[in-house]
């Protein structure tokens, strides 16, 4: 009998708090989330990574990792106990009638069929899944011997690991989501603030004074949030609107207000049009950009946030969603961004 692997490659209590902890690497390209295996010494390892395209798709596949491990739970837990009620007549073995040995053969080949299931789940289940059908074929064969009450605590023992194991990775999962989680609202925060910057900056250079000094200060406020932005990672804001607020702040100082702004009006929707592709914005915003003038602009986020409503519209059914609308919120915002698209 091959040795069992434990049912956890974390120490107890270890609680991950950044996508360092959890060796999430989030790059332009996507979300890269590792895959681990668990070698002959019994020690996990990283077999490779996982690509998802974006943050919303990597939180939403764990979330339904999270509800397959909540059904596979509710198995393991009941194949546990199976294992035990049977192990309890095994031991009663030799005072059974026939009809009653019968039933608890047929148990042990219903349970076998069970435990064997149809694929593995994690690192771990192939060497339980093995193991316990293993001592399970065993005292089917030998259950006239003396050794079938060894044999079915063996497999309760197994049964009684993986089950385990199934626990501890549904706590574990859900851990990984927080991370995922608020590492997407930080983002999102983030973007939101330049956004908000890019927003007060165009009203501040319209109703900029003559005054020096505090064009000066507005200048150098310019040039700090294009600095700000040519540090960002994501293209459409690292070069498209870093160049757009590069071009105010030269118009600006040169003293043509009026260009200025627009230059910051288009790098306004540049950011706009960035956070529209994977954060649901919300309906304050949406309604301001329902108002502008730019028709391809508004049919640009329109498109983007009715893509976001069609990937969450069945997630944010579930119960283990880290976010929901109903029904009728998804509806209602479906509907103002459709008319977006016909405006």
């Amino acid at each position: 009998m091959a040795k069992l692997p434990s049912a956890s490659g974390k120490k107890a209590g270890f609680k991950p708090r950044s996508t360092r902890d959890l060796s999430v690497s989030i790059t332009d390209w996507g979300v890269y989330i590792p895959r681990y295996g668990r070698g002959p010494d019994g020690q996990l390892y990283m077999k490779g990574r996982t690509k998802y395209k974006s943050l919303p798709e990597a939180i939403r596949a764990q979330t339904h990792t999270i509800e397959s491990l909540a059904e596979l739970s509710k198995k393991h837990t009941a194949e546990y106990e199976e294992a035990a009620r049977l192990h309890g007549q095994l031991l009663n073995w030799k005072a059974l009638k026939p009809v009653e040995k019968s039933k608890v053969m047929r148990g042990l080949n219903k349970l076998s069929d069970s435990v064997e299931g149809k694929r593995a789940v994690g690192p771990d289940d192939s060497v339980y899944r093995q193991e316990a059908v293993e001592q399970l074929d065993e005292t089917l064969a030998e259950i006239n011997t003396g050794k079938i009450t060894a044999k079915m605590t063996k497999v309760k023992r197994i049964l009684g690991a993986r089950k385990l194991a199934t626990e501890r990775e549904l706590e574990r999962i859900p851990q990984r989501r927080t991370v995922l989680v608020d590492e997407k609202k930080r983002r999102d925060a983030e973007a939101f603030g330049l956004l908000d910057r890019a927003i007060r900056m165009r009203e501040d250079v319209a109703k900029a004074s003559e005054d020096p000094i505090e064009q000066r200060r507005l200048a150098n406020a310019i040039m700090n949030f294009r600095d700000e932005l040519s540090k960002r990672g994501e293209g459409s804001l690292k070069n498209t609107a870093r160049e757009q607020v590069a071009r105010a702040v030269t118009e600006f100082r040169g003293g043509d207000s009026g260009k200025a702004s627009e230059s910051l009006r288009q790098a306004n929707r540049t950011i706009a049009g960035f956070i529209s592709k994977y954060a649901l914005l919300p309906q304050t915003r949406i309604d301001q950009i329902a108002r502008s003038d730019d028709a391809a602009f508004k049919k640009k986020v329109a498109r983007a946030q009715l893509k976001i409503i069609e990937d969450h519209a069945e997630y944010w059914k579930s119960p283990h969603a880290h976010e929901s609308l109903t029904t009728q919120e998804v509806d209602r915002r479906r509907a103002a961004l459709q008319g977006m698209l016909g405006a």
